[in-house]
């Protein structure tokens, strides 16, 4: 993602398999001087609409440590829904989820 004003890179976001080989992950990172100007939360909305409507996919999935909690709060902001607990890379992470509008 960059910037409408100067078009400086402010982060990311990535479409890609999750570790489970089922489902597709939506990935993000943004630079923490761009941090609290909901950057993350625009860029993810736009993400997710581009896997449902361009994509067709039936769900996303995001998964972060437990203890990460402006992650956490990012996602349930954009209307992801906590699916499973797992641990991975020695941290308790939530996987969250997000069905696809149009296929409910």
């Amino acid at each position: 993602m960059r910037s409408n004003e100067n078009s400086e890179l402010l982060g990311y976001v990535l479409l890609s398999e999750h570790h489970d080989g089922n489902d597709t992950e939506i990935s993000y990172a943004l630079h923490p001087a761009h941090w609290g100007r909901g950057y993350a939360t625009e860029a993810l909305k736009l993400g997710a609409h581009h896997a449902f409507s361009k994509l067709g996919l039936p769900r996303i999935l995001a998964e972060t440590q437990a203890k990460n909690l402006r992650s956490i709060k990012l996602l349930k902001r954009i209307g992801m829904i906590e699916d499973r607990r797992l641990f991975r890379h020695g941290e308790e992470q939530i996987v969250f989820r997000l069905e696809n509008p149009s296929l409910e």
